[in-house]
């Protein structure tokens, strides 16, 4: 082999390449004030990270320790919340029965009166009410409290004047005992009434004693727990 041979035989870039490569391997030298600088640096970080990692632990004893409070706390005011919310709904009870006991006793002294001032108006209005609706009908048999049928021919002369007509009914008007002054019982053709004013105001006063009188609802049982 020849010396020319050997000279370009040899491969320049793996030559570099691997002197790199060695030096890259070699281990730097530091001096010692890089090496106390640089155990410094990794004694701070190793300090905030511990300080962090303390942090975050210390926090999350914090938030457990006021979980454990705050259900120690709701525990003991259960019992104080119950008994809030059962004395309220005893106090909406008794509100309750004072205002139905209150409608009660004004009912029992105004409808009377009601009845007395307004039964004879209703009344009339019923009876014109009456004729209107037997228009058509040949005969129209009208029974009123033996109070009312005596004044009918004062009061209604006009219906019965209409009786006469081709239209209006014959009117035939008969006392009736059973009946209250404000009550009308008509028969005709085809049809019947029946109106009651005092009875609809004992309904009404009826359906509020009842009400006064019934049990309070148990607890848990009212519409809000519906």
């Amino acid at each position: 082999m020849t010396m020319a041979h050997l000279l370009f035989a040899r491969d320049f870039d793996a030559e570099i390449d691997e002197e790199r490569r060695l030096a890259a391997c070699v281990a730097p030298v530091h001096g010692p004030d890089e090496l106390a600088a640089a155990v410094e640096a990794a004694r701070q970080e190793g300090l905030a990270q511990g300080r962090a990692q303390g942090l975050e632990e210390g926090r999350a004893e914090m938030r457990a320790a006021l979980e454990a409070r705050r259900a120690d706390a709701l525990e003991q005011l259960l019992p104080e919340i119950a008994a809030l919310v059962a004395d309220r709904a005893a106090y909406r009870q008794g509100l309750e029965a004072e205002m139905v006991a209150y409608v009660r006793d004004v009912s029992e002294r105004v409808l009377p009166e009601i009845v007395h001032a307004l039964g004879r108006r209703r009344l009339d209005a019923e009876i014109a009410r009456i004729v209107r609706r037997a228009v058509g009908s040949p005969t129209l048999e009208i029974h009123l409290s033996p109070l009312v049928a005596d004044t009918f021919p004062d009061t209604f002369a006009d219906i019965l004047a209409a009786g006469g007509d081709h239209q209006g009914p014959a009117i035939r008007v008969v006392p009736d005992a059973a009946l209250e002054p404000s009550e009308v019982r008509a028969s005709w053709c085809n049809g019947r009434s029946r109106h009651s004013f005092p009875a609809l105001c004992r309904s009404i006063l009826a359906l509020v004693a009842d009400a006064a009188s019934a049990p309070p609802p148990e607890a848990g049982t009212g519409p809000e727990d519906a």
